[in-house]
């Protein structure tokens, strides 16, 4: 994801910085370059993930993320798929019903943990 590499660039980097969930898991394994991924706490605060060659990261279904570059502007990363790949990102604005349910999965196997735990 570049400038230069990705047509539609700015286009994409305001969809991937648009808060959103997806209905499965989202692996990712930065191959080269860096970015961020935020994603919200129990309270719902934004906590930044900063992402380097050689990480990888977990989003779990269901919990709202985002993502942007870094000054450097490029990362190559690989996003890994358990099954049938699905792409398609629900914003938190627009949210349906399919992925309200992968959202409220979220909060009972993490969120109400975090909230009991305090």
């Amino acid at each position: 994801m570049c400038p230069d590499k990705l047509p539609g660039y700015e286009q994409k980097v305001v969809s991937f910085f648009t808060e959103h969930i997806h209905y499965d898991e989202e692996i990712r394994y930065c191959m080269e370059g860096s970015g961020y991924f935020d994603v919200r706490d129990e309270s719902d605060a934004w906590i930044r993930i900063r992402l380097e060659a050689g990480d990888m990261i977990v989003l779990p279904e269901g919990s709202f993320h985002r993502f942007t570059t870094d000054a450097g502007n490029y990362i190559q990363a690989m996003r890994l798929f358990v099954g049938e790949p699905v792409w398609v990102p629900y914003n938190r604005t627009t949210l349906d019903e399919a992925a309200d349910v992968s959202r409220q999965k979220y909060v009972q196997k993490y969120v109400q943990k975090l909230i009991s735990a305090q």
